[in-house]
C-alpha cells in the first residue's frame, strides 16, 4: 500500500508546482502538458515491457526494476532543465507502471474472490499519495524555495522501499499464460473488455487533464487565490479516497457493469458541473463529490475485465494498465492544446464529457453476454 501511496505522489507532483515551473523554465502551457503526456507514454512503454519481463524475471526482481525506476525518474525530473523533466518524467512513468502492474497482480492471483476490495483500497492508497503531494508539494517547494524538493522526496523513498522488497520471500510468479496471438485476438474481440478499457482510456484522460490543468484553471480564468486551488485538487482526491473506500464494502452487492456505468455518468456529471460555479464553496462540493464518484472507476473496472478472462489475469491486467497509460498520455496533451488554441475551460470540458460518453458501449452490449 506505501508503494500505492508513492505511486499517487509520483503522479500527482507535477499539479501544484505547474505555474512555478512555467515561470522558471519559460514553457507554455501546452508544453506543460506534453510533460506530463510524455510521463504517461513512459507508462505505456512500461505496460509494454511488462508482459515481456513477466516471463524473464522472477517477481522480486521485477518489484525491485520497478521501483528503481520510478525513484530514478524522480531525481532527475528534478534536475532543473526541460530536457531532464522530459526524460526524468518519462523514467518515472516506467516506474509507475511496472510497480501498479506488479503490485495489481499480486493481488489479482493471489486474492481472486476479495480482488475488487482489494484493489479499491490499494487505489485509495494511491489517491492519498496523490492527495498529499497536491496539499504539501508546493508548500514544501515554497519553504526550500526550490520546485525540485518534492520531486527528490518522492524518488528518495522509492528507493528506501527498495530494502523491505529485496528481504521479502515471494513465490516464482513468473508469467505461466500462453499469450499468444489467439490470446490477444480473444482479448481485443471481447466487447466487454474493449468497453472496460475503453472507459479506462477515458477516465484517466479526464482525471490527468484535471491533475494537470485545474489549479492553473481556477488562478487564471477563476481569478481565485492559489490557495484555493491546490484545496480543490486535494478536494478532488479526498473524495477519491472515501469513494473508493465505500467501494471496496459494496463491490460485491452490485454488478460491476452497473457500478461502472453509474460511477462514470455521476463523477462526470458533477467534474462538469464544477467548471460552471464561481463561488469557492460550491466549486468544492462539486469537485469533491466528483471524485468521491469517479473514485472507484479504475479499481472496478479492471475487476470487472479481469472475471471476463480469468485464464489471461496478467495479460489483461498489462492491458488495462497500458489503456490507463494511453488515457494519461492524451488527457493533459488534448486539454493543453485546446487550452492554448481557446481557453483551459474548453480544454477541461471536453475530457470531462468524453469520460460522460465513455459508457455508451456498455449500454449497448446486452448485460448477461460474456462471449467465449
Amino acid at each position: 500500500m506505501f508503494a500505492a501511496f508513492l505511486c499517487g505522489a509520483n503522479l500527482s507532483v507535477i499539479g501544484p508546482l505547474e505555474t512555478w515551473m512555467i515561470k522558471d523554465l519559460s514553457i507554455s502551457h501546452g508544453q506543460a502538458g506534453l510533460i506530463q503526456s510524455l510521463f504517461f507514454i513512459g507508462s505505456l512503454l512500461g505496460a509494454i515491457m511488462a508482459s515481456w519481463l513477466f516471463g524473464k524475471l522472477r517477481q522480486k526482481t521485477f518489484g525491485l526494476l520497478a521501483l528503481f525506476s520510478m525513484g530514478g525518474g524522480c531525481l532527475i525530473s528534478g534536475v532543473q532543465l526541460y530536457e531532464s523533466l522530459i526524460i526524468g518524467r518519462v523514467i518515472a512513468g516506467v516506474g509507475i507502471s511496472l510497480t501498479a502492474i506488479f503490485f495489481t497482480n499480486v493481488i489479482v492471483s493471489q486474492f481472486e474472490k476479495s480482488q475488487a476490495s482489494l484493489l479499491n483500497w490499494f487505489h485509495a492508497s494511491l489517491a492519498l499519495g496523490a492527495a498529499l503531494s497536491i496539499a504539501a508539494a508546493r508548500d514544501i517547494a515554497v519553504l526550500f524555495n526550490n520546485w525540485s524538493i518534492p520531486f527528490w522526496m518522492v524518488g528518495i523513498f522509492s528507493f528506501l522501499l527498495l530494502l523491505p522488497l529485496k528481504h521479502c520471500i515471494l513465490a516464482d510468479m513468473r508469467e505461466k499464460e500462453h499469450m499468444d496471438r489467439v490470446a490477444i485476438r480473444r482479448m481485443f474481440s471481447h466487447p466487454v473488455l474493449l468497453s472496460c478499457f475503453l472507459v479506462m482510456v477515458c477516465y484517466v484522460s479526464a482525471e490527468q487533464g484535471a491533475l494537470t490543468f485545474f489549479a492553473a484553471y481556477v488562478e487564471e480564468e477563476k481569478q481565485l487565490p492559489v490557495a484555493f486551488s491546490t484545496l480543490a485538487a486535494s478536494l478532488y482526491w479526498a473524495g477519491m479516497i472515501l469513494g473508493r473506500i465505500v467501494a471496496s464494502f459494496i463491490s460485491l452487492k452490485f454488478e460491476e457493469r452497473l457500478q461502472i456505468i453509474g460511477y462514470t455518468v455521476v463523477g462526470a456529471f458533477f467534474l462538469l458541473v464544477c467548471l460552471f460555479l464561481s463561488e469557492q464553496f460550491g466549486i468544492s462540493i462539486a469537485i469533491f463529490l466528483g471524485g468521491v464518484a469517479a473514485g472507484p472507476i479504475i479499481p472496478v473496472a479492471i475487476s470487472h475485465a479481469v472475471h471476463q478472462m480469468k485464464e489471461l489475469k496478467g495479460g489483461v491486467v498489462s492491458v488495462s494498465n497500458a489503456a490507463c497509460c494511453l488515457g494519461g498520455s492524451i488527457g493533459p496533451a488534448l486539454a493543453g492544446f485546446i487550452g492554448s488554441q481557446y481557453s483551459l475551460l474548453f480544454g477541461l470540458m471536453s475530457v470531462f464529457l468524453i469520460l460522460f460518453f465513455s459508457v455508451i458501449p456498455f449500454l449497448l452490449i446486452p448485460a448477461k453476454r460474456v462471449p467465449s
